[in-house]
């Protein structure tokens, strides 16, 4: 009875830190990543809003044309930042590579706004940024996902690792009660 009570004791140890270890490695490989991912995301979509406020509506507004330049730079810097952390973490399939090629569009665009020719500015956007901003958005998108997928799939094996665990202390202490009884 007492090797009984030790083995269900035991198992019930080991399966709660396997479970603690996995929910940390789960957070600290893929939690954080994705967080990461996602924050670079916002900042990417924040060079897009600035980009168009720059072209469409700032147009003449010294005060707001540098705020939105600047903001352009930071969010430029803080998007690679975090990219620069996720690619560490992860085997990354280019996303680095698309979103490089929407900033330097968007340097083309304000380039061309800069030297007064607003309209090869906004057409350049149209003929080119807005294709390699689509680019780099469905990789930022395709990677969070597959950031939870693999999260996922851990937690699925963790699940069905600590069911089996579950089962097995069942058993013992069914075969306890039952040597107990006899």
């Amino acid at each position: 009875m007492f090797l009984s009570v030790f083995i269900v004791g035991a198992c019930g140890y080991l399966m709660r830190n396997n479970s603690v270890e996995v929910e940390t490695e789960l957070y600290n490989n893929y939690g954080e990543t994705q967080g990461e991912a996602a924050m670079g995301f916002a900042e990417f979509q924040n060079v897009k809003v600035q980009l168009r406020n720059i072209l469409y509506i700032y147009a003449g507004d010294d005060t707001n044309l540098q705020a939105a330049k600047k903001s352009i730079d930071e969010a430029k810097d803080i998007v690679n930042e975090y990219m620069t952390e996720v690619k560490s973490d992860l085997k990354d399939s280019g996303t680095k590579k698309n979103i490089d090629a929407y900033f330097d569009d968007t340097d083309k665009c304000i380039e061309y706004f800069d030297a007064g020719k607003i309209q090869d500015a906004r057409n350049y956007l149209h003929d080119n940024g807005v294709k390699s901003a689509n680019t780099a958005e469905e990789n930022i998108k395709k990677l969070i996902n597959e950031i939870d997928k693999y999260a996922q799939k851990k937690q699925n094996y963790v699940t069905e690792q600590n069911k089996i665990g579950d089962y097995f202390v069942a058993v013992v202490m069914l075969l306890a009660l039952l040597n107990a009884c006899v």
